[in-house]
């Protein structure tokens, strides 16, 4: 953390962190954590880990954790993730954590996280302080690139520590360092009710090239990921950002080829889809 992810030399001169033995839980305190014992490696790590960046969110920034638990809960959740696959390549951490979300993405449990969190008593909290954001911080470092996303969240953590900034103070410096108005992905994501859902709608294969039309159905805007299958057996991966969704509902993905396509294949598990029976197409 302090020399890569999110580059912010430790703020103090030491932490303990410490196991309890017991199956499950965790609790931050300032340079202090008190940590369960999960058998699995990766798992351990990733707990430990989990509580260690509290240092930096809540305490370091100052964030009201009581009011906006994503902005400490959902930091916590999205960092271990690089830490947990170094130790454990088979722990499939984000995967787990995507597949999580999308079982309540638009349901009666997923409130928008702007709300209070002090409103969220009748079992919204795993949702919407841990999983939405950190897949909503994974989707915006996907849109900005990783270098433009450390940067600007370097400056966040700057400009702010230990002065208990809230949302917007988070929002206004992304989109002052990255030099553009970021709301038309803040709003559906942070905002508002919905849920994420993309769909092939249409594939149009000329002489030497194709074209792929992706839908945004439901209105939370993720990156785009096709996976071609050739006749041959051959494949072609094609990403693209969030980004092509800014004042659009609709993606047309052109890439050239004279090879006979066979399907195409939208998402991925690292990509939140609440419904994937629209995300194949046969030809």
């Amino acid at each position: 953390m302090s020399e890569i992810s999110p580059g912010i030399p430790y703020p103090w001169s030491h932490t303990t962190a410490f196991t309890n033995k017991r199956k499950s839980g965790g609790m931050e305190f300032p340079m202090m954590q008190n940590n369960s014992a999960p058998k699995n490696v990766g798992s351990n790590a990733g707990l430990v880990f989990h509580e260690i960046v509290h240092s930096y969110l809540p305490f370091y920034m100052g964030t009201n954790e009581r009011r906006a638990a994503w902005m400490d809960e959902g930091w916590a959740t999205f960092f271990p993730r690089t830490i947990v696959n170094k130790y454990d390549s088979t722990n499939k951490y984000q995967e787990r954590r995507v597949a999580s979300y999308e079982k309540v993405a638009g349901k009666t449990k997923d409130i928008p996280m702007i709300y209070p969190s002090y409103m969220m008593t009748h079992g919204e909290s795993r949702n919407n302080f841990y999983n939405r954001p950190a897949i909503a911080y994974e989707e915006l470092r996907h849109l900005l690139g990783n270098e433009l996303f450390h940067k600007a969240l370097r400056e966040y953590m700057n400009r702010w520590h230990e002065k208990h900034p809230i949302g917007n103070d988070f929002f206004f410096t992304f989109n002052d360092v990255v030099g553009e108005d970021l709301a038309w992905f803040w709003k559906p994501w942070f905002y508002e009710l919905g849920y994420p859902d993309l769909a092939l709608e249409n594939v149009i294969v000329n002489e030497n090239s194709a074209t792929v039309t992706v839908a945004m159905v439901g209105n939370l805007p993720t990156r785009i990921q096709l996976t071609i299958e050739f006749e041959d057996g051959e494949t072609k991966i094609i990403t693209t950002s969030a980004s092509r969704f800014k004042g659009s509902t609709k993606a047309d993905i052109n890439f050239e080829t004279s090879k006979k396509i066979k399907t195409v294949k939208l998402g991925s598990e690292l990509i939140p889809d609440v419904n994937k029976k629209n995300n194949l197409f046969e030809l």
